[in-house]
C-alpha cells in the first residue's frame, strides 16, 4: 500500500489546531453506531438493541423512542445506519434483519419495511438517500458478496457490480455520490466505483490487507475523498485512506504520530470543517481528528472509539460511540445566550406547545423580547411581555427556542419548546 504524507499534515505545533469536545449525556450505555441531524433542532442516534434517541433541542438533551414496526430479536437488533430526508422522514438500516431497511414519516415512532421485497439481497447494511423515493442499498447477496439496489418510485432496480465472490461479509457498508460519480466501501480490501449515477459499479483496490477493511467513504470535494478503515484489532494499519482523482487511487494517510489510530467515521460540516473519528489501535480509546483549511489539527483521545459523526448549522458536530457516549465540540448551552442569564419571573403557558402561548408578567414594568434559535439568530422581535400576551409560534419547524430581553437590565432566557 503507499503511505502518504500530505503537506498539509506536517505542520508545527505552533499552527496544531486544539478542538474541545463537550460530553452529551444520553439515556442508554448501549453501543451507538451513527447519528443524523436532518434540521438543526432535530437529531437521532441509532445503536445496538434498537436504540433510536431523538433530540429536538439541537442535541443538547436526548429521549430514547419505542419505536413500533421494528424486529425485537436479539440476533437482528443492530442498527447501523441512519439517514434522514427531514425532521419526520427517515431511513435506518438493521443488520440481519429480514428487511434490514426501514423507514418512518412521523419522526421514528412508526416504522415500515424499505427494501426491494423481491431481493436476493439477504444483508443490508446502509443506504444513501437522495429524497424520500429515491434511495440506494447496500449490502450483499444470500451467497455472494457486494450488492448494490435502488428505488426509484414504484421501481427497484438492481445495480450491476463488477466485483463478486462468495464471501458474504464483503457487504458494501457505505455509499456517496457527487455530481454523479458514485463511490461504495466494501468491507473488505475494494471500493466500488460508479460514472453513470449508480446502474454500474467497478471494482478498485484501497490497498488494504486482510484482515484490514473499509468502514466508509465521503466525499471531501469534487476530486478528493477519504475513507474509514478498520484494523479489525491487529493493530496493523492505522490512520485513513485518500484519493484524489475521485476514488481512482488510493493512499493510506500517516500522521506522523504514535498514536496509531484507525479513523472509521467521517463527518463533514457546513463551514467545510473535515472531522475524523474511530479507535486507538493499543487500547480501547477512541480518537477525534479536524482538518480546517486544509490545516490538520491534534489528534484528540476521548473515553471510548467514535463510530458515527454529523454537524448542523456552520460547524457544530456530534460524534456518538462505543457505551452510549457523546460527544460534541460546541458548548450547547452557551448558544446565542450569555452563561450569566438568570430567569426573570414570568409565567409562560402552554409549555410546550404547537401553536400559541401566553405570557403573564407579575410585575408593572413592560418587558421586551427577542424569539431567537439555538444559534441567537432572530426570528421574531420586540415581543412586548404584558399580562397575556400572546405568542404565535404555529410556522416554526419543531424544536428547542429561547425568549430573550432586548434590555440589560432584565439579564434573562426562557426556554421555550415547539411541538
Amino acid at each position: 500500500m503507499k503511505t502518504l504524507i500530505i503537506a498539509f499534515f506536517a505542520l508545527s505545533s505552533n499552527l496544531l489546531i486544539a478542538q474541545q469536545w463537550f460530553d452529551i449525556s444520553v439515556p442508554t450505555t448501549y453501543k451507538l453506531n451513527d447519528i443524523d441531524f436532518p434540521t438543526s433542532t432535530t437529531g437521532y442516534i441509532v445503536g445496538d438493541s434498537t436504540i433510536i434517541l431523538k433530540s429536538i433541542d439541537g442535541g443538547e438533551s436526548w429521549v430514547e423512542l419505542s419505536p413500533i414496526g421494528l424486529s425485537n430479536s436479539a440476533f437482528s437488533d443492530r442498527i447501523v445506519d441512519v439517514d434522514f430526508v427531514n425532521d419526520q422522514v427517515g431511513f435506518i438500516t438493521i443488520l440481519n434483519d429480514n428487511s434490514g431497511v426501514y423507514k418512518t414519516v412521523d419522526g421514528g415512532i412508526n416504522w415500515t419495511p424499505a427494501s426491494n421485497p423481491n431481493s436476493n439481497m439477504c444483508y443490508k447494511r446502509c443506504t444513501y438517500v437522495i429524497d424520500e423515493f429515491d434511495y440506494f442499498v447496500g449490502g450483499a447477496g444470500c451467497f455472494y458478496s457486494a450488492g448494490i439496489e435502488r428505488f426509484t418510485d414504484p421501481n427497484w432496480d438492481v445495480s450491476t457490480v463488477n466485483y463478486q465472490s462468495f464471501n458474504t461479509s464483503e457487504q458494501v457498508v457505505d455509499i456517496d455520490f457527487n455530481n454523479g460519480v458514485g463511490i461504495a466501501a466494501i468491507r473488505g480490501e475494494y471500493f466500488l466505483r460508479s460514472i453513470d449515477g449508480g446502474a454500474f459499479w467497478d471494482s478498485i483496490p484501497s490497498g488494504l490487507m486482510s484482515p484490514s477493511y473499509l468502514t466508509s467513504v465521503m466525499f471531501v470535494s469534487a476530486d478528493t475523498v477519504y475513507a474509514g478503515l478498520s484494523d479489525n484489532g491487529t493493530g496493523g494499519v492505522s490512520s485513513f485512506l485518500i484519493s484524489t482523482d475521485t476514488g481512482l487511487t488510493w493512499s493510506q494517510v500517516n500522521l506522523g504520530n504514535f498514536i496509531y489510530p484507525a479513523f472509521q467515521a467521517l463527518g463533514k460540516s457546513n463551514n467545510g470543517d473535515v472531522y475524523l473519528g474511530g479507535k486507538v489501535n493499543w487500547n480501547n480509546q477512541g480518537a477525534l481528528f479536524k482538518i480546517s483549511n486544509g490545516v490538520a489539527g491534534n489528534i484528540e483521545l476521548v473515553d471510548h472509539p467514535i463510530n458515527g459523526i454529523a454537524s448542523y448549522g456552520q460547524d457544530i458536530t456530534f460524534a456518538v460511540g462505543d457505551s452510549g457516549y457523546v460527544v460534541v465540540n460546541t458548548n450547547l448551552t452557551s448558544l446565542g445566550l450569555n452563561d450569566e442569564d438568570y430567569f426573570y419571573p414570568i409565567n409562560i403557558y402552554p409549555n410546550p406547545t404547537s401553536d400559541f402561548m401566553t405570557v403573564e408578567n407579575e410585575f408593572n414594568k413592560n418587558v421586551v423580547y427577542n424569539l431567537v434559535d439555538l444559534n441567537g439568530k432572530v426570528l421574531v422581535a420586540d415581543i412586548v411581555a404584558t399580562n397575556g400576551t400572546i405568542i404565535d409560534i404555529s410556522r416554526l419547524e419543531t424544536g428547542i427556542y429561547y425568549l430573550k430581553p432586548t434590555e440589560n437590565q432584565f439579564n434573562t432566557v426562557h426556554k421555550i419548546m415547539k411541538l
